[in-house]
């Protein structure tokens, strides 16, 4: 959903002396309804998500960043939540070097902040790349709009490591996790009005997803979210449908309506947060 950019939560807060900077301050209510026309069954679901992100700047070269989040499904009363801490070094404005329990590189360049409203609103495709870990990445910037970058992580106890580079609108990426001998490549494009990502995953899937703006001024987005599953051979995911972006002064909303192939259901959207 990265097509849309307005942001309506709590960002770049002072705290204290000028070194320290909560970056953002996060909260939203996911909600909506799921309809079975050959069932003829409703269903609903709820999540409540809170989160927030700080950095340090330790130094002219040397900041401590950490971003933490909390959600719960109101319905299932399932509970999930994640922190992180790291250090980014920066020995020369092109090179950029991060240590710690971070995200990995393949997640910030082609997932949202979990600290955000597309964050709680993460569509399936992008779910599937490699989140954070304990770990290492190194990024080069040799102009504003370009990177080349490499990572190594643990993924449940075993290396996962991690190429990826962005030239303007264009992000690839590419992964291999020694644990499940899996490997993937990923790519981005993104310009005004339309932006897609897909993603092939050894021993998982093909995934997926496209947006595009129909009306700027109205923020009327529409969106396809495509899985399918390379062991079992059959489609996982498939939704299309449209949604509407409204946005106050410190509140914002979403909602829409859509279609799941997978359940068969008609789908709708409610998303507010701070």
């Amino acid at each position: 959903m990265s097509s849309l950019t307005v942001q309506a939560q709590l960002t770049n807060i002072p705290v204290g002396d000028s070194a320290v900077m909560i970056d953002k301050v996060y909260a939203g209510v996911l909600s909506g309804a799921l309809y079975q026309p050959e069932t003829k069954q409703f269903n609903n679901f709820m999540y409540t998500r809170v989160g927030a992100a700080i950095h340090w700047k330790m130094s002219k070269k040397l900041t401590y960043y950490s971003w933490t989040f909390a959600e719960y499904e109101t319905i299932s009363q399932v509970s999930y939540g994640l922190a992180t801490a790291y250090v980014q070094y920066v020995p020369h404005r092109k090179w950029i070097v991060n240590a710690g329990f971070s995200p990995t590189l393949t997640a910030l360049q082609h997932r949202p902040h979990p600290a955000s409203h597309f964050g709680q609103f993460e569509p399936s495709t992008k779910g599937r790349f490699p989140g954070a870990a304990p770990g290492v990445m190194v990024r080069y910037l040799p102009t504003e709009n370009s990177m080349i970058g490499g990572g190594l992580s643990l993924r449940q106890n075993m290396p996962e490591y991690q190429l990826s580079g962005t030239v303007k609108n264009f992000r690839i990426s590419g992964f291999y996790q020694v644990k499940t001998q899996t490997t993937g490549i990923g790519f981005d494009y993104k310009n005004e009005r339309f932006s897609t990502t897909v993603l092939w995953k050894s021993n998982d899937a093909i995934a997926n997803l496209n947006t595009f703006m129909i009306h700027r001024k109205q923020h009327l987005l529409l969106y396809s979210d495509f899985g399918y599953s390379l062991p079992n051979k059959c489609v996982v995911r498939l939704e299309g449908g449209i949604l509407k972006l409204v946005q106050a002064k410190y509140l914002k909303a979403l909602f829409g309506i859509g279609y799941a192939y997978e359940t068969k259901s008609v789908k709708s959207y409610l998303l507010i947060s701070l």
